[in-house]
């Protein structure tokens, strides 16, 4: 073994450079149907904390939902409450309690609510949420 001789490392044509890929990069975004701008899909093309991404791209999302009327998450690692409830807080950081309750529904974490739980065989008229509140939500953050 004396006698091996380390093998030089080959030489690259040039320098390894760090790919940049930008934050709106890591999600694609399309209406969900052709002609019909409601609601906006925006689907991760890998794992992306949606969070995060939601911080990050705050200002040209509330564009977006200003322009589509809504937008409709998809491929996110939302799996629990907490998740959910730090991902509704990028968009909008001051959610509202269940105030004036009209509905049962159970807290799963700080102002995060199961929609409302009644059996199967009940009926629940259509309404807007929180209609009748004195302080009414701006947007509708939904699972």
């Amino acid at each position: 073994m004396s006698g091996d001789v380390p093998k030089a490392r080959p030489q690259l044509a040039r320098p390894l450079t760090a790919l940049k890929i930008s934050e709106a990069d890591l999600v694609r975004q399309a209406p969900l149907r052709a002609n019909d701008p409601l609601p906006l899909v925006l689907q991760a093309t890998s794992e992306v904390s949606l969070s995060s991404w939601l911080h990050s791209q705050r200002d040209r999302l509330m564009s977006a939902l200003t322009e589509h009327g809504g937008l409709l998450f998809r491929g996110f690692d939302v799996d629990s409450p907490d998740k959910f409830a730090a991902a509704a807080r990028a968009l909008t950081p001051d959610l509202l309690g269940y105030l004036e309750r009209a509905a049962a529904r159970t807290e799963v974490a700080p102002s995060v609510f199961t929609s409302t739980e009644l059996a199967a065989d009940q009926v629940i008229p259509p309404h807007h949420k929180m209609s009748y509140s004195h302080n009414s939500p701006l947007r509708m953050v939904s699972l």
